[in-house]
């Protein structure tokens, strides 16, 4: 399927200086002032956020000869790539993250209300995330871990890899939630050994 956006938002990030947030490429694209893409808010929003993920992701790899596209939701910027840049990514294997993967499948596009409702619940949850990590003392964090008492910095360390590994949501077919427990642990452990970084 063709995203409508690709074009207008390219003009965009070529005429403007960035950076921008993704709410103001929502505002600021035409084809999307008065577009309603869905009777449902919730809805409406994740079908709009997708579509402008989805534009930037295909940019994003059509451009990456020359540009670099750099994509999170508070900082969307393009980047001319200067030629040590693109002899360095000569070298490299391109990856796909699943952030990538997820908006440049267009069957994500048709969820649910259901499934974005869940998505949403994630979300909140992982902006929780913080004051659980207040919450969690050491010894519940090396017992999250399933470490012992007295785990060395490069014990938790690698612990910490294996989990993140095994766990993270776009390696894993988890709830988030999952992750984010080993998530709060890890920052009360990383806290409590200034040797781990």
């Amino acid at each position: 399927m063709d995203n409508p956006l690709i074009d207008p938002l390219f003009e965009l990030l070529i005429s403007e200086p960035g950076p921008f947030k993704i709410h103001q490429l929502a505002q600021l694209i035409k084809p999307l002032r008065q577009t309603q893409l869905d009777a449902d808010a919730n809805l409406h929003l994740y079908k709009l956020n997708f579509l402008i993920m989805n534009a930037l992701f295909q940019l994003k790899q059509e451009l990456a000869d020359d540009y670099e596209l750099l994509i999170s939701s508070l900082h969307i910027e393009l980047v001319a790539r200067s030629p040590k840049q693109l002899l360095a990514q000569q070298g490299e294997p391109s990856l796909q993250t699943g952030l990538q993967a997820f908006y440049l499948d267009w069957q994500n596009y048709q969820a649910t209300k259901a499934e974005v409702d869940a998505l949403l619940n994630q979300f909140w949850q992982a902006l929780q995330a913080p004051r659980a990590t207040a919450e969690c003392s050491r010894q519940q964090a090396l017992a999250i871990f399933e470490l012992p008492p007295n785990a060395s910095a490069l014990q938790i360390k690698r612990r910490w890899r294996q989990l993140a590994l095994r766990h993270h949501p776009d390696r894993s077919q988890e709830p988030a939630a999952n992750f984010q427990r080993y998530l709060a642990a890890w920052q009360v452990l990383k806290c409590n050994h200034d040797c781990i970084s």
